[in-house]
């Protein structure tokens, strides 16, 4: 799958990139995947890394395409707690706020543990917001 902000962010990333490292790298008689593996990747790791928890943030969000997608037997988390927010069958208001609060506890992990580098990544790719 493939973001329009993703592709922008390591489009910015890959302007960014001083030519002279990766000719220096050429010059010392480094081939291609050795240059993209220990100078281009290590350059680019803030902008992987902000790509990814954004992917992820919009995946875990998404409630058309998984609804679509899913068997019956299968069931998103967005699904299931439209299911529970329903006004055709009665659920307890507890938990309600139960699910709501699971469902925001993964991307809440994920968003604490890389914040520096998501920061760091919209700095460094010129995204402004």
């Amino acid at each position: 799958m493939v973001s329009l902000l993703s592709v922008f962010i390591m489009m910015q990333f890959c302007e960014d990139l001083p030519p002279s490292f990766i000719e220096a790298a050429s010059i010392d008689g480094a081939g291609h995947f050795a240059i993209f593996r220990l100078v281009v990747f290590p350059l680019m790791r803030n902008g992987f890394i902000t790509a990814t928890v954004l992917m992820f943030l919009h995946s875990w969000g998404a409630f058309l395409w998984p609804a679509l997608v899913a068997g019956s037997n299968v069931m998103p988390v967005s699904k299931a707690i439209s299911n529970l927010l329903s006004p055709n069958f009665y659920v307890d208001a507890r938990v309600k706020m139960g699910a709501m609060l699971i469902a925001m506890v993964p991307p809440l992990v994920i968003y604490l543990l890389f914040q520096r580098y998501v920061i760091q990544g919209m700095a460094m790719s010129g995204v402004k917001g």
